[in-house]
């Protein structure tokens, strides 16, 4: 893939994003019946951002090392999303919705 399309590919992801974040695209939804239903495009967009993101160090020092993709880095959450975060490994990416408590 070419610079330029790749920087377009990436433009188009960062709006789908944008959506996951708002929760406005959803990975599954659910059914009428209440059975949880696989939303396959938005699977596939997901999986797209995997690949066209590079990997990055996101280390917090020598000893706390991460590295993942530029796509889907840890996204900032706050006290106000209501949200319970505990030590030990939480970690919520860019593209997940958080609803509220």
């Amino acid at each position: 893939m070419t610079p330029e399309r790749r920087q377009e590919a990436l433009n188009v992801f960062a709006e789908f994003k944008s959506a996951l974040n708002r929760g406005e695209v959803r990975a599954a939804s659910r059914s009428a019946n209440g059975d949880w239903i696989v939303n396959q495009w938005v699977k596939r967009g997901i999986l797209l951002g995997f690949r066209l993101g590079a990997m990055v160090d996101y280390s917090i020092d020598e000893n706390f090392r991460f590295f993942d993709k530029e796509t889907y880095p840890p996204k900032r959450v706050t006290i106000d999303d209501g949200v319970r975060i505990v030590p030990g490994g939480t970690t919520v990416r860019e593209g997940a919705y958080l609803g509220g408590a």
